[in-house]
């Protein structure tokens, strides 16, 4: 996480950007952290620049967690 929290996600561009972001959100929710996860894999979903693929998979994540969640 220190490594991921280091990079200055916004700056990044193409692929780097969504990827990036994808990387400390799944890295969070692996840490137990699933509030910052959650809100990590938001900002992928609703980034206009990160990649359809990209902003796909953190929607699928995020609902899962969210399911997780609610159970």
């Amino acid at each position: 996480l220190s490594v991921l929290n280091s990079v200055e996600i916004d700056r990044l561009v193409g692929s780097w950007r969504g990827s990036m972001r994808l990387a400390l959100a799944q890295a969070l929710e692996a840490a137990g952290r699933e509030v910052e996860a959650l809100k990590s894999y938001r900002e992928v979903t609703i980034d206009g620049k990160a990649s359809a693929a990209h902003r796909r998979i953190a929607k699928q994540a995020a609902d899962a967690l969210q399911s997780e969640n609610r159970e």
